[in-house]
C-alpha cells in the first residue's frame, strides 16, 4: 500500500469516528477484507491492514473484540426475532 493511500485511509477512519463519536478519538484501528479470484469469484484469502506501528497484540485484540461484539449483537437479534 502506498504511503498516500495509507494516510488517506487513516484520515478517513479518524474523520468517520470523529463524526460518529465527537468526544472520542482513534488510538488504533484494523481493516479486514475477504478476497476472491476474479476468474472464479471463489473466496481466496483475507487482507489485513492496521495502523502503522500498531502492535500485533493490539490488532488481534481489536479483531477479537469485533468478533465478540458481532456475535453478541447477532445473538440478541435472534432472541428479539423469537419474541
Amino acid at each position: 500500500m502506498s504511503d498516500q493511500t495509507r494516510t488517506a485511509l487513516d484520515d478517513a477512519i479518524r474523520a468517520h469516528i470523529a463524526a460518529q463519536e465527537p468526544d472520542e478519538y482513534v488510538t488504533d484501528w484494523v481493516v479486514l477484507a475477504a478476497t476472491a479470484l476474479p476468474e472464479t469469484g471463489d473466496a481466496h484469502g483475507y487482507a489485513r491492514i492496521a495502523r502503522d506501528g500498531q502492535a500485533i497484540h493490539t490488532t488481534l485484540g481489536l479483531i477479537e473484540e469485533a468478533r465478540h461484539s458481532y456475535q453478541a449483537n447477532a445473538t440478541a437479534s435472534l432472541i428479539e426475532e423469537d419474541q
